[in-house]
């Protein structure tokens, strides 16, 4: 004997005698072995069942055929007739998924059930809780061999308050994603009413929560501007050997951490006669020469790629330019 679990209603006629057995897996069963024999006392069949949301009727039978069946001390008897009574589907959530804590405030959290034992990650082993501080909050049930578990998080709300954002800089282009954990009603500066916002201009935002501990605002200042680095080239260079202006140089000016990938420099015809993929600034050097031997006059392409981080995201830049060797 077993139970199982549907989304759809299920209806077998039986015609003529016929075996029908359910086409389902029973959710809940007798043990294998453990055969149904008592002819004068209830016996129970019980376990646990981790649901998926879309069960709708539950479903009471045999679910193996005959053959399948284990029998014992039936000698005679072509048929039993089994009787059903006090069936239970219980729904183990005794805890929120979040609350939160007011200031000064402690609450006792979880519910008995059935005729479980409890323990939780904080070494209790009762079936409710009295906390007062922030965490994550863990309590497991055991029943027969079911182990139920449910997970609360617990947030203080004057902590969480001290947590939003204030006056922030954006680059052009960014994108600020707010995600206020605190449950509640939320009312933003642009009429929004999500506890989540994404800013991508600069302004001043304000927001308002209403949650079981008062109505609070806070509001923050948000300014854009072009970032990067500043990377300077020379227009010319005069490789004479007078000790001025002998080598072409690449400056960088950063507030984020970058490093160069590549420094290359090509004639007119786009033939490549320097090239430094060192993540040293400093070590590109040209001297205005190829192989050994020193150019001419003229005006050249040059090529820089480097990157920076910034807010743990790697930005890649291409810049170009031209410079003029003068002898």
């Amino acid at each position: 004997m077993g139970l199982a679990f549907s989304d759809t209603l299920y209806r077998e006629a039986v015609i003529g005698g016929a075996e029908q057995v359910p086409p389902f897996t029973p959710a809940v069963q007798n043990p294998a072995g453990k055969i149904l024999n008592d002819t004068l006392n209830w016996m129970e069949i019980s376990g646990c069942y981790t649901a998926t949301g879309t069960e709708q009727y539950a479903i009471i039978g045999s679910f193996k055929t005959s053959a399948n069946t284990q029998s014992e001390g039936c000698f005679g008897v072509t048929g039993s007739y089994y009787y059903v009574d006090d069936v239970g589907v219980y729904d183990f959530d005794p805890l929120p998924d979040t609350l939160v804590l007011c200031k000064g405030e402690s609450r006792t959290i979880g519910k008995s059930f059935l005729d479980a034992t409890y323990s939780w990650n904080t070494g209790a082993a009762d079936s409710i809780l009295t906390i007062n501080q922030e965490g994550r909050y863990i309590v497991n049930a055991t029943l027969g061999n079911c182990v139920f578990s449910d997970t609360v998080v617990v947030l203080e709300n004057d902590k969480q308050l001290s947590l939003l954002p204030a006056d922030t800089l954006l680059c052009e282009g960014e994108e600020l994603d707010l995600s206020i954990p605190l449950p509640g009603t939320y009312l933003w500066s642009d009429g929004s009413g999500s506890n989540q916002i994404s800013i991508v201009e600069d302004g001043t935002y304000t927001v308002e929560i209403q949650n079981n501990c008062g109505v609070f605002n806070h509001s923050f200042e948000v300014t854009t501007e072009i970032c990067g680095c500043n990377v300077y080239v020379p227009t010319a260079f005069s490789p004479n050997g007078d000790g001025n202006n002998d080598v072409l140089q690449c400056y960088v000016s950063c507030d984020f951490p970058y490093q160069a990938i590549r420094f290359e420099v090509f004639d007119r015809w786009g033939g490549l006669v320097y090239s430094n993929k060192s993540s040293d600034i400093q070590s590109i050097i040209w001297d205005g020469t190829f192989k050994g031997k020193a150019l001419d006059p003229g005006v050249y392409a040059w090529f820089f790629e480097y990157e920076y981080i910034r807010n743990g995201t790697v930005n890649h830049k291409t810049i170009s330019g031209e410079v003029h060797i003068f002898r």
